[in-house]
């Protein structure tokens, strides 16, 4: 006799296996899992968004339809955010999780619906339609005010800026986690991107430091052009400078090898 325990197992390989006469899974289209692979000019046959829905007489309905500025087709992966305030400066690229009503990635069609229920505690006035993330300077559109029953349609035109990876190693060779990297245009006139400068500036380093991953590996959205790169440990120490040129593309991430003794500043 098998041992019971033995038939068990005989019994969940089975089941684990797939069934001859079934059918094949189709894997699942790209509208539906676009959001995760970063942002995309549609081309080709566009999917049609769905309708908005119909708002209740306590209920504002947002529909923003974000374009290639070049094409006119939609884009899809934006990361998107409908905004109570226009974030400060420090805040443009990640806004204040209390500004934040509501977030969505596009699907291939571009087009993101948001309906927003009135409530006593939030304010009726103009709201902020904001796209960040992955391949875009921040910026913000007037989306309108929360009136009930009404559905505020808009085009946003937008342009995906070339990312850049990186992968710091400390000078042991090791990945640098939570190394801080900056990388600023070879200039020293303040920073700003989107519609930051309409809120002024503090820091010529705002919107251009972040921090490494646990892999110690970092992305920046940049156009072509050259840069100053200085990447440092995250105690700040291991310094390095250098002038990084970005050509707008690339096959593999650009290593930055920290050195066992801070350089000095060239700049």
């Amino acid at each position: 006799m098998i041992p019971r325990s033995l038939s068990f197992l005989l019994l969940a390989a089975m089941v684990a296996l797939p069934s001859c006469g079934g059918q094949t899974k189709k894997k699942a289209p790209v509208a539906a899992t676009v959001s995760g692979t970063g942002p995309v000019v549609t081309t080709g046959k566009i999917p049609p968004a769905p309708k908005p829905p119909i708002p209740n007489a306590d209920q504002t309905v947002y529909v923003g339809k974000v374009i290639d500025s070049a094409s006119g087709n939609p884009i899809g992966g934006v990361r998107c955010m409908l905004l109570r305030n226009i974030p400060e400066p420090e805040y443009m690229r990640k806004p204040a999780r209390r500004d934040v009503m509501w977030e969505y990635k596009t699907p291939l069609h571009g087009t993101a619906i948001a309906t927003i229920n009135h409530t006593p505690e939030e304010p009726k006035d103009m709201k902020y339609f904001h796209i960040s993330g992955p391949g875009f300077y921040p910026f913000y559109v007037e989306a309108g005010e929360m009136i009930g029953g009404k559905t505020h349609e808009f085009t946003v035109k937008a342009t995906i800026t070339p990312q850049v990876k990186f992968v710091v190693r400390m000078p042991n060779g090791d990945r640098a986690k939570n190394a801080i990297c900056t990388l600023k245009p070879d200039s020293d006139e303040p920073v700003v991107e989107g519609k930051m400068a309409e809120r002024g500036t503090a820091s010529g380093n705002i919107g251009t430091t972040e921090r490494a991953d646990d892999l110690g590996e970092v992305t920046f959205n940049r156009k072509p052009g050259t840069y100053r790169l200085y990447f440092s440990a995250e105690t700040g120490k291991h310094r390095h400078y250098e002038k990084f040129v970005w050509s707008g593309s690339q096959d593999k991430p650009v290593e930055i090898k920290l050195p066992a003794q801070s350089m000095e500043k060239p700049w």
